[in-house]
């Protein structure tokens, strides 16, 4: 199994994951010309693709759902609620692509199992995804406030851990947002912290984790440097050096390298 970051941060998140003759994208919050563009730079095309995973219903995660799912005639898979507030912003689907599931179904999509969990954001039913392949497994972990045991035991053991690791509490006490929106971001319905994210990330190695890419940096309150000292850090007190994972950070609007599951 192979992953891209085509865009992280809320200026749009997008992730494309491929296994054996298998194309999902999980999120399409930029535009479908920019997810297209970004994927065509590592020579590759969503031609095929076989589902887009929908997390949640912010504009930042479903701006370019519906133009994908037409495109390339690709089932959306959304929950019952999120398919009702996202309805309105991503145009007319065809009905055979319209897929429904409750939250702990596991979802069959070609050669890859992609199992879906609770997650906690302020969303109407915001979803996890861990997407597995045999023995190999990526787990997808963004727009999160807290991790409960149940989150955890869903993405432990992944191959490729993409965490959230959203802001500095420094920067964020400090930055231009309103109070209610610094007050919602530290809720555990809000996101995570650098800190946060690295005792996660320590917790996700010793699971058998073997890249842990941070996604989500919040613009104005984190710095790419600042999330990967801070989580390498935690890493480093709790024994867990370079040769023991490959920590990265997806910077927003921008595509990462491929990461592969060796």
């Amino acid at each position: 199994m192979k992953y891209i970051s085509l865009s992280s941060g809320s200026c749009g998140n997008c992730h494309y994951i491929t296994g054996k003759d298998t194309k999902i994208v999980i999120d399409a919050g930029i535009s479908g010309k920019r997810a297209i563009e970004h994927l065509a730079m590592h020579g590759q095309s969503m031609d095929g693709l076989d589902a887009i995973l929908v997390t949640h219903e912010h504009i930042d995660h479903i701006q370019a759902v519906g133009i994908l799912s037409r495109k390339f005639n690709t089932p959306v898979y959304a929950t019952e609620k999120t398919w009702e507030s996202m309805k309105k912003h991503i145009g007319k689907i065809k009905e055979e692509n319209v897929r429904v599931f409750k939250r702990g179904d596991t979802l069959d999509i070609k050669n890859i199992e992609a199992k879906t969990f609770e997650i906690s954001h302020d969303a109407v039913e915001p979803t996890g995804y861990t997407l597995n392949q045999g023995n190999q497994k990526i787990s997808v972990v963004t727009d999160i406030g807290c991790i409960s045991d149940d989150v955890f035991n869903n993405i432990k053991g992944s191959d490729i851990a993409v965490i959230e690791s959203n802001y500095d509490p420094h920067m964020l006490s400090y930055c231009s947002y309103p109070y209610p929106l610094k007050q919602r971001i530290r809720s555990d319905a809000g996101h995570l912290s650098n800190e946060e994210a690295g005792y996660l990330g320590a917790a996700l190695v010793k699971s058998g984790t073997r890249k842990l890419l941070l996604a989500h940096l919040s613009k104005e309150s984190n710095l790419p440097e600042l999330a990967f000292q801070t989580v390498a850090s935690i890493l480093s007190q709790q024994n867990i050096g370079p040769d023991d994972v490959g920590l990265d950070v997806m910077l927003r609007g921008r595509v990462s390298k491929i990461y592969s599951i060796e």
